[in-house]
């Protein structure tokens, strides 16, 4: 981030940085810190970052060569946020360093901004709404904030994919119980630290 401050923040004559200029594979400085964090929240470090880019004019809506853009790849995280009952590990180094749900939720809002609803709507290369996507790596949080935004559209896209039997062996149903399975896999360990 200290590069990308000297890019965005001195003054290089006639030579102009754009917040948004894409490397080769058409990824943006947004996409590149997001695509490499490995687990969202597990560090503070993420929230200043998307912060700092989004003042400068980053767009969380730009797709990469593979149609994939910087929300994209914050929803294609594991996430695993602060805990604050008694029963986990909530009084660990590791959980004090991790976004708060307050923290999460605002990043996603800077990632969306007024854009919510059409950001829930859009499908990814595997036809999956953001709510879908979300659900898929377990992350309820983000899946009821983005339904929050197109309640609607995704009742009806759900009960007409139903009605045709379409992907009837992975319906919405069947998607929310595996996302289970995934949160509870993914914060096994946490589980395993309270019942000690």
């Amino acid at each position: 981030m200290n590069v990308v401050s000297y890019l965005l923040d001195e003054d290089h004559g006639d030579v102009k940085i754009n917040v948004n200029d894409a490397d080769n594979e058409g990824n943006t400085l947004l996409s590149l810190v997001l695509v490499n964090e490995a687990i969202t929240g597990e560090g503070k470090t993420l929230l200043p970052q998307i912060e700092y880019l989004t003042e400068k004019g980053a767009n969380a809506s730009i797709p990469n060569a593979t149609g994939q853009t910087p929300f994209h790849y914050f929803v294609s995280k594991p996430t695993i946020l602060r805990t604050t009952k008694f029963f986990f590990e909530y009084e660990t180094p590791a959980n004090e360093s991790r976004l708060s749900k307050e923290e999460y939720l605002k990043a996603v809002d800077m990632l969306t901004g007024d854009r919510k609803a059409e950001i829930a709507n859009t499908l990814d290369d595997d036809g999956n709404t953001i709510v879908e996507e979300a659900l898929k790596h377990g992350n309820f949080l983000l899946a009821e904030k983005i339904f929050d935004c197109n309640q609607n559209d995704a009742i009806e896209r759900w009960a007409k994919a139903m009605e045709n039997e379409e992907n009837v062996e992975s319906n919405i149903l069947h998607r929310i119980n595996e996302a289970i399975s995934v949160f509870l896999c993914t914060h096994s360990h946490n589980f395993a630290t309270s019942s000690k």
